[in-house]
C-alpha cells in the first residue's frame, strides 16, 4: 500500500469503483461522508468515464479535499485492473470496498472496525445490504443462516455467499500482493475474497450496514456474462490453494452450486439453449449423472416450477 509521508495513515480506507455514475455521486459519496468514525479517508478509483463522471468527483473533492482522494484513470481498463488502481492508493490498515451506486449506513465503519478490534486473527468483515431496485428497498441480501461464511472453505463452497459490494471490509495486510487478480478481467471480486480468507478468520455482523443498488432489470443476464470469471476462480482456487485440506471439495460444492444457480437462471430467463449449455459444465464438478438429469430437465415442458423444487433439493445435498 502507498503511504502519505506527511499524515499519518488512516485506520480505514474506503475504497469506491465508479464508472460512468455521475447521477450517483454526490449520494454515495455523501453517505461515505456520514459516518460516525472520524478516521478514514475515500479513495474513488474512476474508470475512464465518458459522461461527466470525473468532473462531478473533482467538485465534490474541492469540498473535502482532507477526506476525498481521487484516482481518475485516462482510459477504461476494466473492472480489475480500476480495483486494483485504487487499491494501489488506499494508506488504510483497513478497506472497505463499495461500488459508485452502493450507500454506507451510518455506523458502517463503526460496527465492522469493532469486530476487527475485538478479534486479531478478523481478516474480512461482512454484514447483509438492503436491495434497492427503482429507488426503493426491495429486499434484504446476506442475512439468512446459510449464507454465514466463517473460513476460506465457506467463501470457496457456498459461492461467496455472494457477498454484495458494499458488505464487504478486510484487513489490508492479508490482502495478496498484486491485489485484485488480472487473470480475472471483470468479476474478480470472489477470487479477492478466497485470496484474503486465507489469512484468517470471517465474520458477519448481524446487522444491515449498507444500500445495494441493483440498476434496471438485467442482473440476471449479467449474471451469464460474468460466468466464465467464475469458473475460471474456481479453476485458479483448485491450482493455487489445492494442497489444503478441503479445499478441493469445496471448489466441487461450490462449482455445483454455481452451475445450478445459472442453469435455474438461464431456464427464469426462458433461455434454454443457455442452460443446456451450462448444464454440461457440472462434469467439471459432479457425476455424468447429474449433468445429464439437469439436461434432461430443461426439455421438460412447463419446466420452470420444476427447476424451482429440484434446485432447493438437490442444495440441500450439495
Amino acid at each position: 500500500m502507498n503511504r502519505r509521508s506527511t499524515l499519518k495513515p488512516p485506520i480505514v480506507s474506503i475504497l469506491v469503483i465508479t464508472y460512468n455514475q455521475k447521477d450517483l455521486m454526490s449520494e454515495t459519496l455523501a453517505s461515505c461522508l456520514n459516518q460516525t468514525i472520524d478516521d478514514y479517508e475515500i479513495v474513488v478509483s474512476d474508470d475512464g468515464s465518458t459522461d461527466g463522471t470525473q468532473h462531478v468527483l473533482e467538485s465534490i473533492q474541492r469540498l473535502h479535499p482532507e477526506k476525498i482522494r481521487l484516482v481518475l484513470n485516462p482510459v477504461n481498463q476494466g473492472i480489475t485492473a480500476n480495483c486494483n488502481a485504487g487499491l494501489a492508493a488506499c494508506n488504510g490498515r483497513y478497506v472497505a470496498l463499495m461500488g459508485g451506486d452502493d450507500l454506507l449506513l451510518p455506523r458502517k465503519l463503526e460496527r465492522q472496525l469493532s469486530a476487527f478490534l475485538e478479534n486479531p486473527r478478523l481478516v474480512l468483515s461482512y454484514h447483509p445490504c438492503h436491495v434497492m431496485r427503482n429507488g426503493t428497498i426491495a429486499e434484504l441480501v446476506g442475512g439468512r443462516a446459510k449464507d454465514i461464511v466463517k473460513n476460506q472453505i465457506d467463501m470457496i463452497g457456498n459461492f461467496g455467499a455472494q457477498l454484495p459490494g458494499p458488505a464487504t471490509m478486510v484487513r489490508a495486510d492479508a490482502i495478496p500482493h498484486d491485489g485484485f487478480n488480472s487473470e480475472i478481467r471483470t468479476a474478480s471480486d470472489w477470487m479477492y475474497f478466497i485470496d484474503v480468507t486465507s489469512q484468517g478468520d470471517v465474520e458477519r455482523i448481524d446487522e444491515p450496514l449498507a444500500i445495494y443498488r441493483q440498476q434496471g432489470g438485467n442482473v440476471g443476464h449479467r449474471y451469464f456474462s460474468y460466468s466464465d470469471d467464475f469458473l475460471k476462480t474456481l479453476e485458479i482456487t483448485s491450482r493455487k490453494y489445492g494442497n489444503r485440506p478441503g479445499v478441493q471439495e469445496a471448489v466441487r460444492r461450490g462449482g455445483k452450486r454455481f452451475v445450478l444457480g445459472i442453469v435455474y437462471r438461464a431456464v427464469e430467463h426462458g433461455e434454454l439453449c443457455l442452460a443446456r449449455v451450462y448444464a454440461k459444465q457440472l462434469t467439471a464438478f459432479s457425476s455424468k449423472h447429474l449433468s445429464r438429469a439437469v439436461t434432461l430437465a430443461t426439455w421438460i415442458p412447463g419446466v420452470t416450477p420444476v427447476f424451482r423444487r429440484s434446485k432447493s433439493l438437490l442444495k440441500r445435498f450439495i
